[in-house]
């Protein structure tokens, strides 16, 4: 997998997130400058492993996972497809909800996703 970098914003949020729960308000833009490099590194693998196209749909309704291409259901994860999660999420429609409340989709992540967020969160810890 090739390391992603967030975007320059998106650091900038989470140091201000940071910055609000540490201390109850900003920081200097010095320590944003050194906060951003060490949330990329720590973080890249993390947020690229979640935004891969690594994630399942379960259907409750049919009682199997999505095939590739939305073509399909099958019992096998292994023959079940891999979605974004932003395509996976548009699967699971809110508004398809059954009398008992549980949604006739839902986003599982695969056994590849799951391993390769152990490994980036292993690798988080060595930093």
């Amino acid at each position: 997998m090739t390391q992603t970098k967030p975007s320059p914003a998106w650091a900038q949020k989470l140091a201000e997130d940071i910055e609000m729960a540490l201390i109850g308000g900003p920081l200097s833009g010095d320590w944003v400058e050194i906060i951003q490099p060490v949330l990329a590194s720590r973080l890249g693998p993390v947020i690229e492993a979640i935004s891969s196209p690594l994630w399942l749909v379960w259907s409750n309704e049919h009682e199997a996972w999505w095939k590739p291409k939305r073509c399909g259901y099958t019992l096998t994860i292994a023959e079940a497809g891999r979605y974004t999660l932003a395509a996976a999420l548009s699967c699971c429609d809110t508004r398809s909800v059954r009398p008992d409340g549980v949604p006739n989709e839902i986003t599982q992540p695969s056994p590849e996703l799951v391993e390769s967020l152990r490994a980036a969160l292993e690798q988080m810890e060595k930093l």
